[in-house]
């Protein structure tokens, strides 16, 4: 179970991502709308250990299209180790469907509610 809370409107959840020098504890926005993985800015990519993979147009929700770096990070998700795409993108870190895929997501959509992500027995 992963467990977060609702700042400034958006549901939020960190996760301990393998850092260069050791674990880097990253704050996600939960971001059902995000068809991926995760996404990160580079800032925070240059303090994680990822493997650069290739360049790739996506499109936005706000309409434009961009292209954007894809990397490969192999990180804890309910105590097995993971393989996710992340995304060089933004300044806001996201944790998409994908990675949702098969949870269970509760929130309480109010300021300071509980974010609860549940895995599958």
């Amino acid at each position: 179970m992963i467990l977060g809370h609702v700042r400034d409107s958006l549901p939020r959840v960190t996760l301990d991502l393998p850092g260069v020098s050791g674990p880097v504890a990253v704050e996600f926005i939960v971001d059902t709308g995000f068809e991926g993985d995760v996404t990160l800015p580079s800032s925070v990519l240059q303090r994680v250990h990822t493997e650069p993979l290739f360049l790739s147009l996506r499109s936005l929700a706000d309409g434009t299209t961009r292209e954007c770096r894809v990397h490969q990070m192999v990180l804890d998700w309910n105590g097995e180790a993971r393989r996710v795409q992340v995304l060089e993108l933004g300044h806001n870190p996201l944790l998409g469907a994908l990675l949702l895929e098969g949870c269970h997501l509760d929130l309480d959509f109010v300021e300071g509610g509980e974010v609860v992500i549940e895995f599958p027995d």
